[in-house]
């Protein structure tokens, strides 16, 4: 098969290896690119856990947030009184709605945008030398090779 960019030809299944680095080709998809912008809105695939971050099937969602509720607790429950936090509330939607299920794209992306926002916000902690945010789990391992920046003189 030719490239489209540079004419050479490849057998099919090296073809799409050559175009990565073909500058020629490049330049022709960029040229069609301008030419053709083409915007497809695409659906979520999936619904990010508020607690957790991680992304789940809009039927195993619910199924999940009650196990995730369950070890958050059990975390916390390791911790020091003075410690502990609370678990991150659910969106509003899933909150106003809990029987209805979030299958609409506007709907999705709005319970992600709020998920998303409350896992950032409430599960994530924040290191104390450089600011970035973790898992509580993954904090531990950050501040063994996360060193406290000297002050400047």
């Amino acid at each position: 098969m030719p490239c489209a960019g540079c004419a050479r030809t490849f057998n099919p299944d090296s073809l799409e290896v050559h175009q990565r680095g073909c500058k020629e080709f490049k330049v022709v998809q960029k040229k069609a690119e301008e030419l053709e912008p083409v915007k497809v809105p695409q659906k979520p695939k999936a619904l990010v856990c508020y607690i957790c971050g991680r992304q789940y099937g809009t039927s195993s969602l619910g199924i999940h947030i009650k196990a995730c509720q369950k070890s958050w607790e059990v975390e916390q429950s390791k911790l020091p009184v003075n410690q502990r936090r609370k678990c991150p509330s659910p969106p509003k939607i899933l909150a106003e709605q809990p029987d209805r299920p979030i299958v609409t794209s506007k709907a999705m992306q709005e319970y992600n945008e709020e998920a998303f926002q409350s896992f950032n916000e409430k599960a994530l902690e924040p290191c104390p030398h450089c600011a970035r945010t973790f898992l509580p789990s993954s904090l531990k391992v950050h501040l063994r090779s996360c060193k406290p920046k000297e002050a400047k003189v």
